[in-house]
């Protein structure tokens, strides 16, 4: 995804983008659940390892003031 999507740059980039993966997978979730209440999960495979690059990311960007 490196490719696909910018690198964040500041602290609010890191959760802004945790926000938007938290509501895509909601909105996923609950439109999933309409079409088919029975199914699993569809795995969310390059979303989790997204999500665990931006948690580095949050240890490596250092914050505009204290």
């Amino acid at each position: 995804m490196k490719d696909i999507l910018p690198e964040p740059h500041t602290l609010s980039d890191v959760v802004r983008e945790f926000q938007y993966w938290d509501w895509r997978y909601r909105m996923r979730s609950a439109a999933g659940k309409e079409i088919a209440p029975n199914a699993l999960g569809d795995g969310e495979g390059p979303i989790y390892v997204r999500e665990s690059w931006l948690e580095k990311k949050l240890a490596i960007i250092h914050p505009r003031t204290r």
